[in-house]
């Protein structure tokens, strides 16, 4: 299974393939912040992913153009859309 370590709680979280990021950091209990329910509406639970980009699913077609219109860097992602299929290392940018 897949483990996204999270900075800067400095913790590591096994997670199944199927499970978005937010899914895992909320199931772990790890505040992260989501306004619109993990609909890809707010990006308040977008994600800095600093190592293993490779590993991450490409975007839906709703982040993308989210992503357009806030004009984010390739490496910026929504929790809430972004599943994994290796380790990979996130900061959280909304405290």
């Amino acid at each position: 299974m897949p483990i996204v370590r999270c900075l800067p709680d400095s913790c590591s979280i096994e997670m199944s393939e199927s499970d978005t990021i937010l899914d895992a950091l909320v199931a772990e209990e790890i505040p992260h912040t989501h306004v619109c329910g993990g609909n890809a509406y707010c990006s308040t639970c977008r994600v800095m992913i600093l190592e293993g980009n490779q590993h991450c699913s490409p975007p839906t077609s709703v982040e993308k153009a989210l992503a357009k219109k806030l004009d984010f860097p390739v490496h910026i992602r929504l929790a809430c859309q972004t599943r994994i299929s290796g380790d990979v290392s996130i900061r959280r940018l909304v405290l």
